[in-house]
C-alpha cells in the first residue's frame, strides 16, 4: 500500500511557533486483474472497487483503454486512460465516483467490460507506537467475480482458466443480476464470491 508524506503546518503565534501535524493519509488501493474472455468480453476481477486509487494489472496482449472521467494519473483527468499490453498502472479515483461505470475496452478488438467504481477517502495512518495492527496481518477484503451469463443459461458453459485466479477452482456459480451488463443497463451475470483464509493462507470460494 503507497503511504502519503506526512505534512506539517507551521502557525505562528506571538513570538512562538506552533507546529500542528497531520496524519498521514494512507491511499485505499485496489488491483484489477484485467484478462482475455472470449471473442466479445474482457474478464475483469473484480469488477466491482471501492478505493482512492485502482490498479490495472493487463495481462491481456493488447494495451487497454478506461473510457471514463473517474480517473487521473498525475493530478491530470485521463479521458481515456491507457494501461499496456502485459502491464500495470495506477490511476486516482475521483471523490465523485458513486457506483459509476468505466467501460474497459481492449484496442484493436471488440472486447470490452465495465467496471463499477465508487470512492472512498484514504484512511489515516496509525500514529507510531499506538499499538494498532499493520496491515499485512489483516486478511483482504472478500472479492467478486462475474461474467455474463451464457446463452445456454449455464454458468458452467462460461467458465474458463482465466476465471481460476489463485488456484480457487471453477465451481460455485449462482445465476444474478448486476449494472455493468449490456453497456451499463444491467443483465444476467454468473457470480461468486472469493475470500481469503487465514488459516490456509489461501483463496477459496465462499
Amino acid at each position: 500500500m503507497r503511504r502519503a508524506i506526512s505534512v506539517f503546518a507551521s502557525l505562528g503565534l506571538g513570538f512562538g511557533t506552533v507546529v500542528v501535524a497531520t496524519p498521514a493519509q494512507a491511499a485505499t488501493t485496489e488491483t484489477v486483474v484485467v484478462t482475455e474472455y472470449n471473442e466479445n468480453l474482457l474478464q475483469l476481477l473484480p469488477s466491482f472497487v471501492t478505493a482512492s486509487q485502482v490498479t490495472f494489472h493487463n495481462q491481456t496482449a493488447s494495451n487497454i483503454t478506461l473510457s471514463s472521467p473517474t480517473f487521473s494519473s498525475g493530478g491530470q483527468p485521463c479521458a481515456p486512460c491507457v494501461v499496456d499490453a502485459n502491464d500495470e498502472a495506477t490511476f486516482t479515483v475521483a471523490p465523485s465516483a458513486n457506483n459509476a461505470l468505466v467501460t474497459v475496452q481492449q484496442v484493436g478488438t471488440s472486447r470490452d467490460q465495465g467496471l463499477i467504481v465508487t470512492y472512498v477517502a484514504p484512511s489515516p495512518n496509525p500514529a507510531p507506537g499506538s499499538g494498532s495492527t499493520s496491515a499485512t496481518a489483516s486478511a483482504p477484503a472478500s472479492e467478486i467475480q462475474q461474467f455474463g451469463l451464457p446463452a445456454s443459461g449455464n454458468c458452467e458453459d462460461g467458465v474458463n482458466e482465466a476465471i481460476n485466479w489463485s488456484g480457487i477452482g471453477m465451481d460455485g456459480w449462482g445465476i444474478s443480476w448486476a449494472q455493468w451488463m449490456n453497456e451499463g443497463a444491467g443483465g444476467a451475470v454468473c457470480t461468486r464470491t472469493v475470500m481469503y483464509d487465514t488459516s490456509t493462507a489461501k483463496w477459496t470460494v465462499s
